[in-house]
């Protein structure tokens, strides 16, 4: 599970509207609706972000967008319920903190692939705590403060304020982003309840073998890494009593948090944290140092030699005792690598979920834990039968639970995955539609005026400066006798306005209709543009010139007239709606068409004047008279000047 974006389109356009969220989508250039439960590259979200920055507001840098991007995807998650998951962690928003990486551990039903971060308190005190959050995921920084602010905010009435005490970038097998936060908010009423649960009674003494007892599966290590003590069920599953005073590293390899190494110091400052460990198999440790120690060559001596080489390298810990604190800061001489093998669980090895537990008393940390079973299944491929379960706690029904509920899981996944699957297809079939939706209304309306109808605005507009063109195919009226001579027309002219439009696409004009025999183009409308005459009279040259390529069934010249001038345009009417051109420009041009001769350009003085003369070559006509203008003085387009 990458990232669900479809929490992104509900909240962006609760804030920005439809509007702004097809301008942000075309920018990035991806598709404007998001399917739950679809994988998505994370790089998307920093793309929209960028998009918001240039096309939005430009005040705010892509960081302010990805921290809205948080809170919104909260809010989002607020709508579906999982509000009452954040509120049932904990009374204060110190306990979510504590308890956060617990969730995403929970929510793995929910979202199978669900690539969530790992996160722990490592101190607090009265004005907040310190957060260190870890991830295989890079560029989610502002993200996560946006849904810390917001979650703080929103369920626990907090105010709070985040800065960056550290961030790096780990290689050490994980490939990690690790960033230390130290979140500033009023955190005096959970460490004043904390210390008033505290009571000063002194108990007798406990042997420790009774606590292993309630906890069978618990672990305890001193200073030096070792084993000092450990449950019964750990004993029966090594079958070895060499377990004790081995180091502790050699049996647990630690699952959750995520890329942290096994030490003292680390033990310590994560005992606040719920820590998940895998108990590696016996075969891959004690039964390996006893079969290398009973092997007579040399090979089997030297083996175990860089066994214990490897141990002892994990107990070269140089430990520094700061008096001001009483705390312990661990400098490793050596990275131990065999921390690092073997990093992918095996799905028969037992799963420990618990807490670190530091007992100042004698120096040692306890690790209180029980197995993480969800059915029955997970029970045998672990070797373990329900009496292994701790009875005290709630595992035993758990396991028979999901038992009976794994099957129904398991059909509610595929149905929902097919569901996944149909609408995503569904999505595709309406992109194509609207893909030819959208060509089919191009084809009739001009894109920004298309745009405009959409968002609302007024169609009608001014273009102070446009090229009329009017293109008569001449000499098909004479034949117009039978049904068979009409088709025959009708064929003629598909024919010849259809290599017009192919024409039409090599150069920067618009169409506008056809009326009868004749076709009008334009140059300047709807978008502005500087040569219109230029453009208009290029696309005049080239359908006169590429004329005799085309065949139709029956021979026939073409007239054309063009005029320049300001004319209204846009679209009336809601029946069959055609973006039209209005002014005595366009009864212009239609006066210079008619006043035309076969296979001549025909222009007004006011085009010749627009004209490039380094590029077209005229001839003057001189005075004609025109229907409803009077004596106009007119223009041969003759070619070009080359």
């Amino acid at each position: 599970f990458k990232f669900d974006y479809s929490f992104f389109v509900f909240s962006f356009q609760q804030e920005y509207g439809e509007g702004g969220w097809l301008k942000v989508v075309a920018h990035v250039g991806c598709h404007s609706v998001f399917n739950t439960l679809h994988v998505y590259d994370d790089n998307t979200i920093h793309k929209l972000a960028n998009a918001c920055t240039n096309v939005l507001d430009s005040n705010l840098d892509s960081n302010k967008y990805m921290n809205l991007f948080g809170k919104s995807f909260i809010r989002f998650c607020s709508t579906f319920g999982y509000n009452k998951i954040i509120q049932a962690s904990g009374r204060f928003f110190t306990d979510f903190l504590q308890n956060v990486d617990n969730i995403h551990l929970q929510m793995r039903f929910t979202y199978p692939k669900m690539n969530s971060p790992s996160m722990y308190v490592t101190d607090m005190d009265r004005n907040g705590a310190t957060l260190v959050y870890r991830s295989s995921r890079s560029g989610f920084k502002y993200y996560f403060m946006g849904q810390l602010e917001e979650i703080a905010n929103q369920f626990f009435k907090t105010l709070i304020t985040i800065q960056v005490l550290q961030e790096y970038l780990t290689d050490d097998g994980f490939k990690n982003v690790t960033i230390k936060f130290r979140l500033n908010y009023d955190n005096s009423e959970f460490i004043g309840r904390t210390e008033s649960l505290i009571v000063n009674t002194t108990l007798s003494p406990l042997p420790s073998e009774f606590l292993m007892r309630l906890f069978p599966y618990s672990v305890m290590f001193g200073r030096n890494l070792r084993i000092l003590g450990a449950g019964s069920k750990l004993f029966s599953i090594f079958c070895d009593m060499k377990l004790m005073h081995s180091p502790v590293a050699g049996i647990l390899k630690i699952r959750r948090p995520k890329g942290i190494s096994f030490t003292w110091n680390n033990k310590f400052v994560h005992r606040l944290s719920l820590e998940r460990y895998e108990v590696t198999n016996q075969n891959n440790y004690f039964s390996k140092r006893k079969a290398l120690r009973q092997s007579p060559d040399s090979k089997g001596s030297e083996k175990l030699r860089s066994l214990r080489k490897q141990e002892n390298s994990l107990l070269r810990l140089c430990v520094i005792e700061n008096k001001s604190n009483n705390q312990h800061d661990i400098t490793i001489k050596r990275k131990p690598s065999f921390i690092w093998k073997s990093s992918r669980s095996s799905s028969n090895n037992i799963l420990l979920k618990g807490q670190m537990k530091y007992i100042p008393d004698i120096e040692v940390v306890i690790f209180l834990c029980s197995p993480v079973v969800n059915n029955l299944d997970d029970l045998r491929k672990m070797s373990l039968h329900l009496n292994d379960l701790n009875k005290h706690g709630l595992g035993r029904e758990l396991a028979v639970k999901g038992w009976h509920n794994c099957s129904r899981l398991e059909q509610t996944f595929e149905e929902v995955e097919e569901l996944c699957k149909e609408l995503e297809e569904n999505h595709r079939l309406l992109e194509e539609s609207k893909t030819k939706s959208d060509a089919l209304l191009y084809s009739m309306i001009p894109k920004p005026v298309a745009d405009q109808l959409r968002a609302g605005a007024r169609s009608l507009d001014t273009c102070k400066a446009v090229s009329a063109l009017f293109v008569e195919l001449y000499g098909l009226k004479s034949i117009e006798n039978t049904v068979l001579d009409v088709m025959t027309v009708v064929e003629t002219m598909n024919i010849m306005f259809t290599h017009f439009d192919k024409t039409l696409d090599e150069f920067q004009v618009y169409k506008v209709e056809t009326v009868g025999e004749v076709y009008m183009a334009v140059g300047g409308a709807p978008e502005i543009l500087e040569n219109h005459a230029d453009v208009v009279a290029s696309f005049s040259l080239q359908i006169i010139t590429t004329l005799q390529d085309v065949k139709p069934p029956v021979p026939v010249q073409i007239r054309i007239g063009m005029h320049s001038g300001p004319v209204v345009g846009g679209v009336v009417g809601l029946k069959l709606p055609r973006y039209c051109l209005f002014g005595d420009t366009v009864n212009t041009a239609a006066r210079m068409q008619t006043t035309s001769q076969p296979g001549k350009i025909h222009l007004t003085s006011a085009t010749e004047g627009l004209l490039d003369k380094k590029l077209f070559y005229t001839e003057p006509r001189g005075v004609i008279p025109v229907k409803g203008k009077g004596e106009m003085e007119t223009h041969w387009l003759i070619g070009y000047t080359n």
